[in-house]
């Protein structure tokens, strides 16, 4: 877990109306990235221990699997981070992560029951909107730091000059009323949106573009950084 020890620093080129941010010393930070989407359960009337979620925005699940992927080696090549996917935690009894079992209420207790420091889910939403094109960041104030993250991230992807929701101001929204928000965690988690639509409509070639997911990969880690100023980085 995060050592106690909590330093304060300005993280005004990070993030608007926001002055002060933790200071994480340690020597890797553990990130469990995870594929949004995923859960074969769709409704609140399925049985199911794990919570629920939809499958995801037209087969997307699929899409945003690849990319969490993609990310979790891109933390990886860092001398900072240790990433890891839903397989790689488990509940205290042992039942193992698992993408098509657990919605996202059940992802928060593998997340809280892990020594992960920071919790990251990606989504790409199904849209027909024209007014929603671009990424933008989920957080609640339910999740500790997490407003403070989802603004250091969705400021990176705006610097590195990502497609960016313009009709969400800062490119940062409050959703207490996510299951994944519905019970306080005291480590962050932020929901990452990259894009809308399904094949042919909105966001679906642009995001799959592959100098495009160089720059959501780098603008996730800078933004992180931002948020996690560390001790002994590259």
């Amino acid at each position: 877990m995060i050592k106690k020890t909590i330093f304060v620093f300005l993280v005004a080129v990070c993030v608007t109306n926001i002055t002060i941010a933790p200071c994480y010393a340690k020597d890797k930070i553990k990130i469990y990235v995870d594929a949004g989407h995923g859960c074969e359960y769709t409704s609140s009337s399925n049985s199911n221990p794990y919570g629920f979620a939809s499958t995801g925005a037209n087969g997307e699940a699929l899409y945003v699997g690849g990319f969490s992927n993609h990310l979790i080696n891109s933390f990886n090549h860092t001398k900072r981070y240790e990433a890891l996917g839903i397989s790689a935690l488990s509940l205290p009894d042992g039942t193992v992560g698992d993408r098509a079992a657990f919605g996202n209420s059940g992802r928060r207790e593998l997340y809280i029951n892990s020594d992960c420091d920071v919790m990251l889910q990606i989504h790409y939403d199904y849209s027909e909107d024209p007014a929603d094109t671009g990424a933008h960041v989920i957080y609640s104030a339910n999740s500790k730091n997490s407003a403070i993250l989802a603004r250091c991230i969705a400021r990176k992807m705006e610097e590195n000059g990502l497609r960016m929701l313009d009709r969400i101001d800062g490119h940062t929204s409050e959703r207490h009323e996510l299951s994944i928000y519905q019970e306080p965690t005291d480590k962050p988690i932020v929901l990452i949106e990259v894009g809308f639509g399904t094949e042919n409509q909105l966001d679906h070639e642009y995001i799959r573009d592959k100098s495009i997911k160089r720059l959501f990969y780098k603008s996730i880690i800078e933004g992180t950084d931002d948020f996690c100023i560390l001790e002994g980085s590259e």
